[in-house]
């Protein structure tokens, strides 16, 4: 049984592994391989037969449909990693509106202490300040 917070692709493809492969006859592709029909926090080199992850999901979806999403999130998963890679992706892409609107997601659910806490652990430092001031900035917009 998982334990609350552990990743499940880490206890498939690390502790589970040994078991799936030997007794399941499941394979697990080497790296370059999966990258050719996959990514999660990686940007792909080409296009892929899918994605993990939210941090992926505003590649393939409209924007309104990502903030609808987003808003239906549970206040837990704005804590997470995830939705820092997001808003940065969106940045990254200067979609502004989009990084403001997903911030502001972020600031109703969750202290501003736990959200600058979010990015320490989604980015390394000082680029993790640095973004979430940039983020205070938009969202005090008029």
């Amino acid at each position: 049984m998982p334990v609350p917070g552990e990743s499940i692709d880490l206890l498939v493809c690390k502790k589970y592994r040994p078991a799936l492969e030997r007794d399941y006859d499941i394979r697990f592709a080497p790296g370059a391989i999966a990258g050719l029909f996959s990514c999660e926090l990686t940007l792909p080199r080409q296009p892929t037969f899918g994605f993990h992850g939210l941090s992926n999901m505003w590649r393939y979806t409209d924007d309104g449909v990502m903030l609808e999403i987003v808003n239906g999130l549970e206040p837990y998963v704005l804590r997470s990693v995830k939705i820092v890679i997001l808003i940065l992706n969106y940045s990254m892409a200067c979609k502004y509106a989009m990084t403001e609107r997903l911030f502001t997601i972020m600031q109703r659910h969750i202290s501003r202490d736990d959200a600058i806490a979010t990015f320490r652990r989604a980015i390394k430092a000082p680029h993790a300040d640095a973004l979430f001031s940039f983020c205070e900035e938009l969202a005090a917009w008029p």
